[in-house]
């Protein structure tokens, strides 16, 4: 099995599925196939795929479709602009423990997107295995009537374990006390939890989504368009999901169309800020998936992407528009592995695909600083630098996340002969 690259991406995405109850009424939406990349392999862990007895063929990635997600009110918690080019909704549980493992995700959010993405958070308790999730639910919905709701929402996930086996007197007298340690006014706090003041609106709320969405916490939707948790392996993928969402007005319907001629001889001039990184293609070996790298670099799909991943003990990664290291299907097609005994990774300089699955190639790419044997067999090289090899040695040293240099891009593509 293979991973989402080196740099482990799963970061804050620790639980492979959430929360669910049965609700034979809700429709899940459909879900994209084949099944995308897991969050829990590696480069140095890579799976030995068959080798192709017929040439590799290009498959289409399609998207759910978008759902009717209720539009964004007044009355909805959010942070980040109105305007924001992304709308990211949470459904979520205060007793679901997975929501608790991933209630800062909207901090790493901004922190990864800033003012492009519109954090929202909805109430999605799941009365019938979580007991407590309604009366948590009120507790942030009081503590929003004072002004502190994300306050509340981070206490109550930050001490989930601390509340989760008290009775409900306990229990009551407890988020008494967040309410005093967030300096709320603790006497109207108290009444509207024992008056169940904001529990009506809460389950016409659970009630109107049970109509359009599944229940299973957390649920995220990205641009009216429900992230597939089972499908993608769990939450790993969810920042990649984000990107494709963001581009898929750039998708294409249909594989690459062809744009070369496997027995002629091509070049690809790779335009960075640093300078140009020039490759001889191997049109011959890996004919598909050069023909999809040619295709795409004339469409100007790589024009601005970062080199967002540099280590030179081992490779550059570029070419995800998403700057994830996902892998996915961003330009709505993937192609399968061309890897045979003739192409291996047995000196520096090579380009090759990276994939977080066999045989779904797309449009990521990495250069190697350094032999990396393990790999062979794994990803599909399709070319060599012939120069500028001290153009790429000079592109700066980062990983994902925030407090990282400015990365360097590529200002676009060349294909020559």
């Amino acid at each position: 099995m293979r991973r989402v690259f080196i740099m482990s991406l799963v970061f804050l995405f620790g639980f492979a599925a959430g929360c669910a109850q049965p609700a034979p009424e809700a429709t899940p939406p459909p879900s994209p196939s084949p099944v995308p990349p897991t969050p829990d392999a590696s480069l140095d862990d890579p799976a030995t795929p068959e080798v192709p007895t017929a040439a590799a063929t290009c498959q289409v990635f399609t998207l759910p479709p978008a759902s009717p997600v209720p539009p964004i009110t007044e009355d909805d918690h959010a942070v980040g602009p109105e305007d924001a080019a992304i709308t990211f909704i949470e459904y979520a549980d205060f007793e679901c423990p997975a929501c608790s493992g991933l209630h800062t995700l909207r901090h790493y959010l901004r922190d990864i997107y800033g003012d492009d993405i519109r954090f929202v958070y909805r109430h999605l308790p799941l009365t019938g295995i979580h007991d407590k999730a309604l009366i948590t639910a009120e507790a942030s919905e009081a503590a929003a009537a004072q002004g502190k709701f994300w306050e509340m929402h981070d206490l109550l996930y930050e001490n989930q374990q601390e509340w989760r086996g008290l009775s409900e007197d306990q229990l009551l007298g407890t988020l008494v006390d967040y309410a005093e340690a967030l300096e709320l006014d603790t006497e109207r706090f108290e009444d509207a939890l024992t008056n169940h003041v904001y529990r009506d609106q809460i389950l016409a709320d659970y009630d109107a989504y049970s109509e359009y969405g599944q229940l299973a916490t957390p649920t995220y939707v990205v641009n009216d368009i429900f992230y597939p948790t089972q499908q993608f392996g769990g939450f790993g993928q969810l920042e990649g999901f984000i990107g494709m969402v963001s581009v898929r007005d750039k998708m294409y319907q249909s594989p690459p169309p062809q744009v070369i001629e496997p027995a002629e001889d091509y070049t690809a001039t790779i335009r960075t800020s640093k300078g140009d990184i020039r490759v001889e293609l191997f049109a011959d070996q890996a004919p598909t998936n050069v023909n999809s790298f040619a295709f795409l670099a004339q469409q100007g799909w790589y024009d601005g992407l970062d080199f967002f991943f540099v280590n030179h003990e081992q490779v550059a990664l570029s070419g995800d528009p998403s700057n994830s290291g996902t892998a996915l299907p961003f330009p709505g097609y993937y192609c399968e592995d061309e890897t045979t005994d003739d192409l291996t990774f047995d000196e520096a300089g090579l380009l090759a695909l990276y994939i977080g699955a066999p045989d779904m190639n797309s449009s990521s790419f990495f250069i190697t600083y350094t032999p990396q044997p393990q790999m062979t067999g794994s990803f599909t090289i399709i070319g060599r630098v012939v120069e500028g090899m001290d153009v790429a040695e000079r592109l700066t040293a980062r990983t994902r996340g925030p407090d990282q240099p400015q990365p360097d891009t590529i200002e676009t593509i060349l294909i020559g002969d």
